[in-house]
């Protein structure tokens, strides 16, 4: 059978050097997903702010106002009334109706990466939208009836209709409102 010593058991350096580096290693991961994960909180706050407000980012008085007080009004600062171009969330109540606009539905999904990258970049270039464009912005896990109606299958999915909502065109993965207003 076994025999049992009582000398103390040789443990290698290598074996104890290699367990201190991969404990040093797993903390680094760790740490750097707390880090990646304060940041994309961070974002999120700064992105419910911008839409609950509709502030226009690059507008930085008006956004410290905000910020500063929940409750001042954001209308000078808001998003552009519908005819004159903007981007906004999707409210069936609130729809553009002037003669010459069309609307864009944008199928938003917050776990999706390009959609939050073309959410920001829309934000950050607002003002570069023509004033005949409407830009909606729609939940994509909320919005089934809307998904349904154009067929969409895919978060990051562009709906171009009329104002009446008449389909015009549909594409995926558009990533700056440069492509956009090249695809329209």
């Amino acid at each position: 059978m076994f025999k049992y010593d009582n000398k103390p058991s040789n443990f290698s350096p290598v074996l104890i050097i290699s367990s201190l580096v991969f404990l040093w290693v797993v903390s680094i991961i760790w740490h750097e997903g707390r880090i990646n994960s304060d940041i994309e909180s961070e974002i999120t706050l700064v992105r419910g702010v911008i839409n609950k407000q509709k502030i226009v980012p690059h507008e930085k008085n008006n956004l410290l106002v905000a910020l500063a007080s929940p409750t001042a009004s954001t209308t000078a600062v808001g998003i552009k009334q519908p005819g004159s171009g903007g981007y906004e969330e999707y409210d069936p109540e609130k729809l553009p109706t002037p003669a010459d606009t069309r609307i864009l539905f944008f199928f938003f999904a917050g776990w999706d990466e390009l959609s939050r990258d073309f959410d920001m970049n829309l934000i950050t270039y607002m003002d570069k939208i023509p004033a005949e464009l409407v830009i909606l912005k729609v939940d994509f896990d909320k919005r089934a009836s809307l998904k349904t109606k154009y067929g969409v299958t895919i978060a990051n999915t562009f709906v171009l209709t009329d104002r009446s909502g008449k389909f015009i065109k549909k594409w995926s993965d558009s990533k700056t409102l440069e492509d956009i207003l090249a695809t329209i």
